[in-house]
Order: structure tokens, then C-alpha cells, then sequence
């Protein structure tokens, strides 16, 4: 893609409160949707009162 453009064509954004228990299923079901172009998974934490965001950090490549 040119300068001008992303490298992703659409972006999801996800609510998370309180998903500590699910997210690794979450991540899985992102990672295999076959999306021509690719996607953006924009993560937003509610103030989650468990370990959402340690788990969403574990998993997130940095």
C-alpha cells in the first residue's frame, strides 16, 4: 500500500470489561478471520475490576 493508506483496510473496536476469562478466545477468533487486506483490533478497556488488561497485554505482540 502507498504512504498514503494503512496497511489494514478495517478496524474493529472491542469494549472490554471484565473479560479477563475470555480474551485468548477473543484474540483466537480475530486471528483466523480471513479478511482481504487486513484489520486493526482497537482494544478498549472499561475499567475492568479483574485481570483483563494484564491478559491483554500477555497476549498482544509488542
Amino acid at each position: 500500500m502507498s504512504a498514503d493508506q494503512p496497511d489494514f483496510l478495517l478496524s474493529f473496536v472491542v469494549p472490554l470489561y471484565n473479560t479477563g476469562r475470555c480474551i485468548v478466545k477473543l484474540f483466537d477468533a480475530f486471528r483466523d478471520l480471513p479478511i482481504p487486506g487486513g484489520y486493526e483490533l482497537i482494544l478498549v478497556n472499561d475499567a475492568s475490576q479483574d485481570d483483563t488488561y494484564a491478559r491483554a497485554k500477555a497476549i498482544i505482540p509488542s
